[in-house]
């Protein structure tokens, strides 16, 4: 089953263009649950009225937790076959977004349990966007990156609107007890998430999500000018980066033979993602020299091939 949770806390004059983005889905077999995170708007009574109009929706109300807490209700109320969308209430997706990503999943080469798609910012009226179906762009698919997220936090996905999860992926990374320090930018608890469990990630090159940048993004287009809140959101992802190590039995630290094998897919990945990967943070592992040596001059070939 394709179930959809849209995430909104105030964003009632985001929230209908939104629905209607999902209402207007070719692949029409979904569930989706609107979680109004105590707002204090008219989001609510919008849910509503799509509730009453079209019974693949529903709408839950619940006291301001943010982010976090959408995910882990989430993560509560689906099977391990499901197929898990998240939205949010501010963003849009072009009408082929569930059935791209649902042919993407299925595909028996891929064979995936974290899809994300590319995604375009935009902050005019709806008006000026194509929402039709888009041209199907090659599948990437990016192996597994374990190692390399434990030991350089490699960010392996993209915004929240963008990501897709199997049920019984999210049952492994997910509920997280701290939701407090994710009222925003829990998208990092997924895409990292996912790769310390070992999921096989791929990535559908589509543009079929669309991003409203606005005065109240929580993160886009601000500058980190705060050092201690920037140090907090260090700190919880490490406290969470330790929990769900624990939780799955993996030492923090990986094996140097472990990051080596999947350096070798790294022709697979983006280039941007090489940017997590120094050769500084490579030889501050607690490594035997010599491991620490290879990895680098691995990395050095692969950014000569340029890959």
């Amino acid at each position: 089953m394709i179930r959809v949770f849209v995430s909104c806390f105030n964003y009632g004059r985001f929230l209908e263009d939104c629905l209607r983005s999902v209402a207007r889905q070719t692949q029409s077999d979904f569930h989706c649950t609107v979680v109004d995170d105590g707002s204090s708007d008219h989001s609510l009574a919008i849910a509503s009225v799509f509730c009453d109009e079209d019974k693949r929706f529903e709408a839950i109300t619940q006291k301001n937790a943010g982010q976090l807490s959408v995910f882990n209700r989430a993560c509560t109320s689906v099977s391990a076959d499901d197929l898990v969308f998240f939205l949010d209430a501010d963003d849009l997706w072009a009408d082929d977004h569930l059935s791209s990503v649902l042919e993407a999943a299925n595909d028996s080469f891929v064979n995936s349990d974290f899809v994300f798609t590319n995604h375009l910012n935009f902050s005019s009226g709806i008006d000026s966007l194509d929402l039709s179906q888009h041209p199907r762009l090659p599948v990437r698919v990016l192996g597994i990156t374990s190692g390399v997220t434990r030991a350089f936090q490699c960010w392996i996905g993209n915004v929240t609107s963008s990501l897709c999860l199997r049920g019984r992926l999210l049952h492994r990374i997910l509920p997280y007890p701290f939701e407090n320090e994710w009222r925003v930018r829990a998208d990092d608890v997924l895409v990292l998430g996912a790769s310390i469990c070992g999921a096989r990630k791929c990535y559908l090159q589509s543009n079929s999500v669309y991003y409203r940048v606005h005065e109240n993004n929580s993160h886009y287009g601000k500058k980190a000018t705060n050092p201690s809140g920037t140090a907090s959101h260090v700190i919880a992802r490490e406290r969470y980066l330790n929990w769900l190590c624990s939780r799955e039995h993996l030492d923090r630290v990986p094996s140097p033979f472990l990051v080596s094998c999947e350096m070798e897919a790294m022709s697979e990945w983006d280039k941007c993602n090489y940017s997590r990967i120094r050769l500084k943070s490579i030889m501050c592992q607690p490594w035997p020299l010599v491991h620490r040596m290879k990895l680098a001059i691995r990395l050095l070939k692969n950014n000569l091939r340029g890959d």
